[in-house]
């Protein structure tokens, strides 16, 4: 009874195995006609430099958000979250891509990894790279990918607006103008902030920004403003020591910075000179108390006595005076005129400068006002007898 049963359940055991092996191949069949390859020829750069790529098939989950950057009847390719992070440990540039089939039903979807190794010196740039997709289309396709390169070359330029930076006494901004040096890629700056080399000539913290600014690829000059607090007292001690082509002090300019899409995180540190120099409401009191101080000298001279109207339209004069001077002096330094007394430079922006200007324009000036009256009365007959 039992060899009975044996010999009649043969064929159907062999039947079942025989439909098993079937449908096996069946779906490996089906599988192997939806499995996606992607292939990206090697990209050429400028001096023998180059960029290699190879394609790690990952899960089947569709992306989200995604964004197409290739497009056919058979095949459609899409960015995903990473667009050239890099990889610090390899060395290499990541990126995301998905295939989308929008023919089968439903549409299949591949997810690739793709690992990008530079090799010789370049700037970070895009370029149309040619490739190919087993089993989604047979033509051959070219797709747009930034590339970026390993080079510790700065892609951003930062400048501030004099050399040195004047700097207010009273909180101001120190502007600094920032600029794009790639071309065809945008730049994000993460971080801004100033590192002092001397603490004692500042108030507080150096500023610190999280701007997130965008800079275009054509971006020229665009202004950023750092707030610092300068320390008045230790300032204006320097200032009777400042000269007008070197700082009082100095700041490091530091600037976090990557590429829009992707790229190697760089740092730019940029040393600066500062200088101190006085608003105008503080050179404008100056000008007064000098003014005040030299016609208070002048009344020691007998002659140059005179009752209070008389002292205080002496002292309007030479106050008058004193910010024509002054304004002679800053608008003569813009276009690069120097002053030296003794082997130091003057500067109409020192407040102390500015106090011994104001002084000798106020015991002086009065008398050499008349000395041209004189002058030019004496002048005046003779010019009407001609």
């Amino acid at each position: 009874m039992r060899a009975k049963v044996f010999v009649e359940s043969s064929p159907h055991r062999s039947l079942i195995f025989t439909r098993l092996i079937v449908a096996s191949l069946t779906v490996s069949r089906a599988l192997a006609q939806d499995t996606v390859k992607l292939d990206i020829a090697p990209f050429p750069l400028a001096d023998g430099a180059r960029m290699e790529f190879r394609a790690f098939p990952l899960d089947q989950e569709p992306p989200k958000n995604p964004k197409q950057i290739w497009s056919s009847e058979n095949c459609k390719i899409f960015f995903g979250s990473e667009i050239g992070a890099y990889d610090e440990a390899l060395r290499s540039f990541k990126y995301d891509l998905f295939v989308r089939q929008p023919l089968t039903n439903p549409p299949h979807w591949s997810h690739f990894q793709v690992n990008a190794n530079p090799t010789g010196p370049f700037r970070d740039q895009v370029g149309d790279l040619n490739f190919n997709l087993t089993n989604c289309t047979k033509e051959p396709g070219q797709m747009r990918l930034p590339l970026h390169a390993v080079s510790a070359e700065q892609y951003i330029k930062a400048s501030p607006d004099s050399d040195p930076v004047d700097v207010w006494l009273s909180p101001q901004p120190i502007q600094i103008n920032l600029a794009n040096n790639l071309d065809g890629m945008d730049i994000v700056v993460q971080s801004i902030r100033l590192n002092y080399t001397d603490s004692s000539f500042w108030n507080g913290d150096p500023p610190n920004l999280k701007p997130n600014l965008t800079l275009t690829e054509k971006a020229k000059d665009v202004p950023v403003g750092l707030t610092v607090h300068a320390n008045p007292i230790k300032a204006i001690q320097t200032a009777f020591l400042s000269t007008s082509d070197a700082g009082d002090t100095s700041v490091i300019l530091t600037i976090d910075y990557a590429a829009q899409s992707g790229g190697r995180p760089k740092t730019l540190q940029l040393p600066m000179k500062v200088r101190f120099v006085p608003s105008p409401l503080y050179i404008g009191l100056t000008l007064m108390v000098g003014a005040f101080i030299g016609c208070l000298g002048r009344l020691a001279d007998q002659k140059y006595r005179t009752n209070a109207k008389g002292f205080f339209m002496n002292f309007v004069s030479a106050t008058i005076a004193s910010v024509i001077f002054e304004l002679l002096g800053i608008g003569l330094t813009k276009l690069d005129c120097s002053f030296k007394l003794f082997g130091m430079a003057l500067d109409p922006r020192q407040l102390p400068q500015v106090l011994v200007m104001a002084i000798l324009v106020g015991v002086f000036g009065v008398k050499i006002a008349e000395t041209i009256r004189a002058a030019s009365d004496k002048l005046r007959p003779g010019v009407a007898g001609g």
